[in-house]
């Protein structure tokens, strides 16, 4: 089985990682910290001491992450960012300090103690190919040597106690008769005790073994995980849909103030919600959207993956094409495949031209988190509409600027509107005052006349 690797930096080095993690996927499976790592709603901490087990090395990266002040002689160096120190002490302490690596950037300082360690310094991220050549060198030296550990022994104790004798136990206690190898056991009114025999000789790769009980016992995890991510997936191309084909009702229209004074707000908010549907009507940016995720098989083709090995782990893209490229999920078929070829299916979802990663490049182009990833843009969506999370926020946004744009002109329509009534009133007021002096003279004229 191909060695774990974690590779752990900071948001800003997280390209340097992706870099790293290229370089290495092939020949081992990698873990990027910003790769749905992290399970929502749990201590950081945690999660990271929690999934360290599942790894065999680990990689963190030292990039010029901070700026720092040196008080006792008083200079300025580049730093990595000190949450970097903290998890690569922690990975250290479980792995094994011979089993993870800083690769630090030429230029940032280094705590002292971290000397004598496997730390390996890089230049530029072309200078990445060479160093990354040292570290791989290192961990073949590593596999041929056998190092036991407290934490990761201690938990295979634990999992094999609570998901194997516990409920064995348990549902015996509650059997009159139970079968063995096809012979038939009566343990009704009698003790019952079992006895845990380890054999004399086990297999020379022990890791392999504890691997596979691990990952059947992470099968329901997983497949439930994978379940909520084509469901929140397939959630998406609906709304995306809905919204890009629903036509806006001509009936409701915004409501002025005078109106919203005769209504409750139940029928505001019945009426607002009704003139909010079709806004998105024909937009051009949700269409092309749509049309990107009907194109996301196609481009994992492209890239050499197999229809067929997608169906063979409970993967299909509906045949409808009024779907819009939705995901269809065999539980059944994902679980064989999980207990048959874990690795293949991590591949599938997880590799370079897997489906998480083909999902999230096409969607980088609309929507990102990370700028950097799509040429220094967060996606058409964001540029439009902004977003609470981000720099582009909801008053720094195409769709912001062009309505404040409109209520400018808007203002100075009015303001002119304003200026030509005032003009138009003084002229006409001075027409009807020379009026009244021509009717004063004709009327006196008429008067002499008489």
């Amino acid at each position: 089985m191909k060695p774990r690797i974690f590779i752990g930096s900071s948001k800003e080095s997280v390209k340097i990682a992706e870099k790293v993690k290229s370089l290495l996927d092939g020949e081992y499976v990698c873990q990027l910290w910003c790769d749905n790592f992290f399970d929502l709603g749990q201590c950081t901490y945690h999660e990271l001491l929690k999934k360290s087990l599942s790894f065999d090395y680990a990689i963190f990266i030292g990039g010029k992450d901070d700026y720092v002040r040196r008080e006792s002689d008083r200079t300025h160096k580049y730093a990595a960012r000190d949450n970097v120190y903290l998890e690569f002490g922690l990975y250290a302490g479980i792995l094994t300090y011979a089993r993870c690596f800083f690769l630090i950037q030429e230029g940032c300082q280094i705590a002292s103690d971290l000397l004598g360690v496997n730390v390996v310094f890089f230049d530029k991220m072309q200078d990445l190919s060479k160093k990354i050549l040292t570290i791989t060198e290192k961990i073949q030296k590593e596999q041929k040597v056998a190092r036991i550990s407290l934490l990761p022994s201690t938990s295979l104790a634990v999992g094999y106690f609570e998901n194997f004798l516990k409920p064995v136990s348990q549902a015996i206690q509650k059997l009159d008769a139970v079968c063995i190898a096809g012979k038939k056991y009566d343990v009704k009114n009698s003790a019952k005790r079992l006895e845990v025999a380890i054999p004399a000789k086990v297999s020379e790769d022990l890791r392999m073994w504890s691997e596979y009980v691990y990952e059947n016992h992470a099968v329901e995890k997983v497949t439930e995980t994978v379940k909520k991510f084509i469901e929140a997936y397939n959630a998406m191309i609906d709304e995306v849909r809905t919204q890009a084909t629903t036509k806006p009702d001509s009936n409701y229209k915004p409501l002025t103030d005078d109106q919203k004074n005769e209504m409750n707000e139940t029928s505001i908010k019945n009426w607002e919600d009704k003139a909010k549907e079709g806004i998105l009507y024909n937009s051009s940016a949700l269409k092309d959207l749509d049309n990107a995720t009907q194109g996301i098989f196609s481009s994992m083709m492209i890239n050499g993956v197999s229809y067929d090995d997608l169906e063979k782990i409970g993967i299909s893209f509906s045949d409808d094409y009024t779907a819009g490229g939705k995901i269809v999920f065999d539980e059944e078929k994902f679980k064989t495949a999980m207990d048959s070829d874990p690795e293949k299916v991590s591949d599938l979802f997880t590799g370079t031209h897997g489906i998480v990663n083909t999902i999230d490049s096409t969607l980088s182009t609309y929507a990102t988190r990370y700028a950097s990833k799509n040429g220094n843009s967060y996606g058409v969506l964001i540029e439009e509409a902004g977003s609470e999370k981000l720099s582009l926020t909801l008053t720094n946004n195409s769709i912001y600027k062009e309505l404040k744009d409109m209520q400018e002109t808007i203002t100075n329509l009015q303001s002119q509107l304003s200026t030509e009534q005032d003009r138009y009133i003084s002229q006409f007021t001075q027409m009807e005052r020379l009026i009244n002096q021509m009717n004063s003279q004709s009327s006196y004229l008429s008067q002499l006349g008489g």
